[in-house]
């Protein structure tokens, strides 16, 4: 029982501890949610246009969280990710105003579903070999 709760210890705690010397302290929630207010962008545009594919925008929705959490531990290591985190954010605030899901889908035509599809799928490949990877250990 207790080797099978340390194996899930990656989605018991969604947000890391702060304190001490952790990889997260810094720069932490400043590229945490602007990394998942891209991803909520990406959801929004590749998913809102169709009501039947809103379901799938929970993919962007909880993938997103865990996937910007582990860019923010390597946004400690790596100086640029910061900033080109807050660049896509910014670009992608400015752009909500200005460009649609329903102009991606008119841009797109037959393919909209599809691209859409294959995005969230690799998406959901991503967070479940980084959580894989995280439960190895």
């Amino acid at each position: 029982m207790r080797e099978q709760t340390v194996k899930f210890l990656y989605f018991l705690y969604p947000v890391p501890s702060s304190a001490g010397f952790s990889p997260y302290r810094f720069p932490g929630m400043a590229v945490h949610l602007p990394a998942w207010f891209i991803f909520l962008c990406l959801g929004y545009y590749w998913c809102w246009a169709e009501s039947w594919l809103r379901p799938v925008f929970i993919v962007f929705l909880v993938t997103g969280w865990y996937l910007a959490r582990e860019l923010a531990i390597y946004a400690h290591y790596g100086c640029l990710i910061t900033p080109v985190v807050w660049l896509l954010a910014l670009l992608f605030l400015t752009g909500v105003n200005s460009f649609s899901a329903a102009d991606l889908r008119e841009w797109l035509g037959t393919a909209y579903v599809p691209a859409a599809l294959v995005l969230a799928a690799l998406t959901l490949s991503v967070f479940a070999y980084d959580a894989w990877n995280f439960m190895k250990e």
